[in-house]
């Protein structure tokens, strides 16, 4: 069954209450593809529903003989007082129906 825009929205936010989470973290809390929930999440920032920081995490290797390597860098998203209010109201909606 697919699982509806607020369905989503709500699960994402309801976990980011817990604190600040990658796209991976949260694709595996919630037993979701991560392409689903970087596009809801990105949705989500461009919403100013949640904060997002850049932040560098191990590094890429690219030719291992010649030793070149790049940083990898991962965004950790974190849940904004607007986030916090749609939450409310996406928990509201749900009692009401």
């Amino acid at each position: 069954m697919r699982a509806r825009w607020n369905e989503t929205t709500g699960a994402l936010l309801t976990a980011l209450l817990k604190g600040k989470a990658a796209v991976e973290d949260l694709s595996k809390a919630l037993k979701a593809a991560p392409t689903t929930v970087g596009t809801v999440l990105l949705r989500l920032y461009r919403a100013k529903n949640v904060d997002r920081e850049k932040i560098e995490d191990g590094v890429v290797v690219i030719d291992a003989e010649e030793e070149v390597t790049r940083p990898r860098h991962v965004y950790v998203y974190s849940i904004t007082e607007k986030g916090k209010a749609r939450l409310a109201w996406i928990r509201k909606s749900r009692k009401s129906k």
